[in-house]
């Protein structure tokens, strides 16, 4: 496992990483929470719903294992489209119940899985009826112990303390993916997957990307400040920037797309009474600049965004603050100025 640099840590902007990455997480979140709309216990599995299929059964899990966080889906082999549902525990410690209902008829193939991560069991061909529950005896009793390994992960800051809503990316080397699992508000979470070693990407708003390969033990992380970008608008913009203005600087790669990237989004602070905006990012690279502003309007609320020039800034690996002067272009001025009119 590799090394870390240990340095003070600064306060964490914890809404700008729920924002930019939450959204991933509430898309699973509301998919579950939909299915679990139509979701029974075991017990109603002889019971008919309308004209759709229905399908229920009981899960083993290995004690300790939190049933929620295991899903079923359910999906057509001759369509793309599926339901999913989460699991509900049982009154018995290390089983739980699960249940689908409204499922089209035909050949249908079912997973059980951890929530946003690997799928641990599929079976196939299963046989659905309308206006019957499912009679496979494969389902009756699902038996996931075993099969799902866990790593468990504490990110803190220099100063020992866990960072809240830090975020947690995983790729085990079974080629499973868990994306943008959010920690704790004390910077615990965990991993999991259907073998070990597993390979992390673990970053905050304001610190530094860090990557841990081949972890098969829980471990925790000390986190870096990240490097100090100093933005300077020139003095015409400054007078247009007003109270309600920040600047936001992006990684100019853009979005995560694998676990090898770092973590990141974009870095927003106000200018200070110098004039200067400070932010911290996650690793050196190409970035960009941008002005951003807001109004209140009547009943709802308007936006300003507006590429900064340079078009983009350079940062090094560097200890030291780096400055950059920043404008607006004369197009980007004016759009700017009329948004200030009231």
């Amino acid at each position: 496992m590799k090394s870390f640099r240990w340095l003070v840590a600064v306060p964490l902007v914890a809404f700008v990483a729920w924002f930019f990455l939450g959204g991933e997480l509430a898309t699973e979140d509301a998919t579950t929470d939909q299915a679990n709309a139509s979701l029974r216990t075991a017990r109603d599995a002889g019971t008919e719903h309308g004209v759709g299929a229905r399908l229920a059964g009981e899960l083993l899990v290995d004690s300790g294992f939190p049933i929620a966080d295991v899903f079923v889906r359910c999906t057509d082999t001759n369509s793309a489209a599926g339901s999913r549902a989460q699991a509900t525990p049982a009154a018995a410690e290390g089983r739980g119940v699960f249940a689908l209902e409204g499922l089209p008829a035909g050949k249908a193939s079912v997973e059980f899985g951890v929530r946003n991560g690997p799928v641990l069991v599929r079976i196939d061909g299963v046989e659905l009826v309308p206006g019957e529950a499912c009679a496979d005896p494969r389902l009756a009793e699902v038996d996931l112990r075993g099969l799902a390994k866990s790593v468990h992960v504490v990110i803190r800051d220099e100063g020992g303390e866990g960072i809240n809503h830090s975020i947690v990316r995983a790729r085990g080397r079974d080629g499973s993916v868990e994306w943008s699992r959010v920690t704790t508000d004390d910077g615990h979470a965990t991993v999991r997957a259907s073998a070990l070693p597993i390979d992390f990407v673990l970053g905050a708003s304001g610190y530094r990307t860090e990557r841990v390969d081949g972890a098969s033990e829980d471990f925790e992380v000390r986190l870096a400040r990240g490097l100090a970008v100093e933005l300077v608008p020139d003095p015409e913009l400054r007078a247009l920037l007003g109270a309600d203005a920040t600047l936001a600087v992006v990684y100019e790669r853009g979005e995560l797309t694998t676990p090898d990237d770092a973590i990141t989004w974009p870095e927003l602070a106000k200018p200070d009474a110098a004039g200067v905006a400070t932010v911290r990012v996650c690793e050196p690279g190409r970035f960009r600049a941008e002005l951003r502003a807001s109004r209140r309007c009547g009943e709802r609320n308007e936006t300003f965004s507006a590429p900064c020039s340079p078009a983009t800034i350079d940062v090094r690996d560097s200890d030291e603050p780096q400055r950059f002067e920043i404008t607006l272009p004369e197009t980007e001025r004016a759009r700017l100025r009329a948004f200030r009119e009231p």
